[in-house]
């Protein structure tokens, strides 16, 4: 992953970004205060420390997201078997840069996992995990809140579990004397983004096909597989850009849930065509 992202893909402009506001944290700014930035921190916070680890320089950055990736296959490979994860994981590169947006959908998939292997089981680590997407990156933390309560067996343990994380980092900002900025920017501000930087295009018509797809499986399933009400609510990643870039990241985790009822015979026959017609 880490070979394909160094030298097959260019440069983009949210990764650049990305990296200014993660450099900025490790040379000590404070986020909010001392620049500003539009989304919750965390995902900073995480790339700053590969800053501090490897240096200053682009690739620190995909280095930490392609070992996230790597954590990904592993999940997927256990979820998934080898054949189909060799389907969906050209998918995840094809067009991958370092965001938050990647990093919410890790925790995602991490969630995903949970939900599908234990059940109630680790519940209370799903709210904490839908909570720490919410200080990656708050539309998606405040539509994931939805199916958190909806399953939930005891709503107001895990309405306070998935606010811990959010504590957590308020608690440093108002120390720092920034936390009135991260409410501005971060909540107050989502508005005025959404209406500026509301785009439609061929992708929109494509993510009302993705929505449409998992609500037809949440009602014929009459709501009992989770994972599909996490999913669609994630899928608010998308807006308001409706581009080539947030809707692969809203596409990956449904591609995943078409390859779970794959035969793999199927793909067995697709592969062995696939090598005799090279």
């Amino acid at each position: 992953s880490f070979c394909y992202k160094i030298f097959f893909l260019p440069l983009n402009g949210d990764e650049i970004w990305c990296y200014g506001f993660s450099y900025n944290i490790a040379k000590g700014l404070v986020i909010y205060r001392d620049f500003n930035v539009m989304v919750t921190p965390l995902y900073f916070f995480l790339s700053s420390i590969f800053i501090h680890l490897f240096g200053n320089y682009l690739i620190s950055m995909p280095l930490f997201d392609c070992i996230l990736i790597g954590f990904l296959a592993i999940i997927l490979y256990k979820r998934l078997g080898l054949y189909k994860l060799l389907l969906l994981y050209p998918i995840i590169i094809i067009y991958y840069f370092p965001s938050y947006n990647y990093f919410s959908m890790f925790l995602l998939f991490v969630i995903i996992y949970l939900l599908d292997s234990h059940d109630n089981k680790y519940y209370d680590v799903v709210s904490f995990l839908a909570g720490l997407i919410f200080i990656s990156k708050q539309s998606i933390g405040m539509f994931l809140l939805i199916p958190v309560l909806f399953y939930s067996k005891n709503r107001l343990k895990s309405l306070v579990i998935y606010f811990i994380p959010f504590f957590i980092v308020s608690f440093y900002l108002f120390i720092q004397g920034a936390f009135f900025e991260f409410i501005n920017y971060c909540f107050l501000g989502m508005f005025d983004f959404g209406k500026s930087n509301l785009e439609f295009s061929i992708f929109f018509l494509l993510e009302i096909l993705l929505c449409l797809y998992l609500m037809i499986k949440l009602f014929r399933g009459r709501f009992r597989n989770k994972k599909y009400l996490f999913i669609l609510m994630f899928q608010i990643n998308s807006y308001p850009i409706f581009d080539l870039g947030h809707f692969i990241v809203c596409l990956i985790p449904v591609v995943y849930c078409v390859l779970e009822n794959f035969e793999v015979k199927k793909l067995r026959l697709y592969y062995r065509f696939l090598l005799m017609s090279v």
